[in-house]
């Protein structure tokens, strides 16, 4: 590790560390066979439900094809803002208050 890394490191408090760590291992949780997920990506781990295990196999499967399509899209929203700011045009398509 280079010296600006460690240093970096050492300025981040150790609860930080600490929940990043936790958080990290609740994700990992869902990959490693010991969650009741239903599929890779479910965070839910049967804690919440919000009626999800009464739809159908088909509408759960439209539903992620929708939810997946709305992250794809909102990548693409993201990196179109991002090319503007670098373009030096963003004033243009962003409203100012």
């Amino acid at each position: 590790m280079c010296d600006s890394t460690s240093a970096a490191w050492k300025l981040v408090p150790l609860l930080r560390l600490t929940i990043l760590d936790n958080n990290q291992w609740g994700l990992n949780q869902n990959s490693l066979g010991d969650s009741p997920a239903e599929f890779m990506g479910d965070f839910r781990n049967g804690a919440l439900d919000f009626g999800w295990s009464r739809l159908s196999d088909a509408t759960k499967m439209n539903k992620r094809a929708i939810e997946l399509n709305n992250g794809r899209a909102a990548q693409m929203g993201i990196l179109g803002i991002m090319v503007h700011e670098k373009l030096g045009n963003l004033d243009a398509i962003l409203p100012h208050n």
